[in-house]
């Protein structure tokens, strides 16, 4: 539950199926629990508006492409709590989950395009995965969205990453690392769906400014637009 939160994977083919797999056993070690508890790592939803949202979006989106998504793991809410945990049955757990894209196909760009689960945002333990086949195609996945707040990008090859960092609609992008960033940086989002303005370094500074625009002239006064049938504006 929070703005920066890697919520879609854009996953390259050849690896695909073994990040699928590994995805699930990782979430799969998630501990659910209350929040005050040093051995949680899921903690409930922030209010039951939210995880109705998000319950009703995954519900949506997975009936209409049945063909082409899979849920690999949760999906629904929580109510598993048992002996003197039980009472948090009545909080807003959801299970951490994980939708893919079945397979890389003609459709996958129209699928992520239309499909409610890869266009909103469902601040909540909800991972999408799509499969990608050239730069050209993750860069088209990764801007097919109307938020541009964060993004990380992950491959032992730097000087791809600089320009895919480059074309990338988004305000902060990481390189092999995510959810990090110094207090001189800026924050903020290139899209309005994701804020205006920035936090953070000089650019916060200027946020707090307005620039004005003092014209002297130094010399003698001598101009008459309306006497010199040949003058112009300069």
């Amino acid at each position: 539950q929070t703005c920066i939160a890697g919520t879609r994977a854009i996953v390259h083919e050849s690896i695909y199926e073994i990040f699928k797999e590994k995805m699930v056993l990782k979430v799969k070690c998630f501990r659910m629990g209350h929040p005050e508890c040093t051995d949680t790592t899921i903690g409930p939803v922030i209010t039951s508006k939210q995880l109705s949202f998000m319950d009703t979006c995954v519900k949506e989106g997975l009936s209409s492409d049945l063909e082409s998504l899979e849920l690999l793991c949760g999906g629904k809410r929580y109510t598993a709590f048992q002996d003197e945990k039980e009472e948090l049955n009545h909080g807003n757990w959801y299970e951490p989950t994980i939708i893919a894209v079945k397979q890389k196909s003609a459709l996958t760009q129209e699928i992520h395009h239309n499909n409610i689960l890869f266009q909103t945002e469902l601040f909540g333990p909800i991972l999408l995965l799509v499969p990608f086949s050239t730069t050209k195609e993750a860069i088209t996945l990764a801007n097919d969205t109307p938020y541009g707040l964060g993004c990380s990008i992950w491959t032992h090859d730097l000087v791809e990453a600089h320009s895919m960092a480059d074309a990338v609609q988004s305000g902060i992008v990481w390189i092999n690392d995510h959810h990090k960033n110094h207090p001189s940086s800026p924050w903020g989002g290139l899209k309005k769906e994701s804020g205006v303005g920035r936090e953070n370094g000089l650019d916060a500074y200027y946020e707090y400014t307005q620039t004005k625009s003092i014209v002297v002239n130094c010399n003698k006064f001598d101009s008459d637009w309306f006497k010199d049938a040949d003058a112009r504006y300069n």
